[in-house]
């Protein structure tokens, strides 16, 4: 995912259209293109479910 941070800004609401607005075209988008050119790319949702899963019981690590 790219360096896109989304505010709560109310006195510019405009500005976080804005943010949308480049994450779908930097993100979403290309990724989505990727999808429609080779689907046989994409792991099963279960798989990256399991991954999240594997992660979340590891003990944490700290520095």
């Amino acid at each position: 995912m790219g360096d896109v941070v989304f505010k709560d800004d109310a006195q510019e609401p405009e500005a976080g259209e804005r943010q949308i607005d480049i994450w779908l075209r930097q993100d979403v988008v290309p990724a989505y293109d990727a999808y429609r050119t080779d689907p046989s790319r994409v792991a099963p949702l279960s798989d990256a479910v399991n991954r999240i899963r594997k992660r979340q019981r590891a003990p944490s690590v700290k520095a």
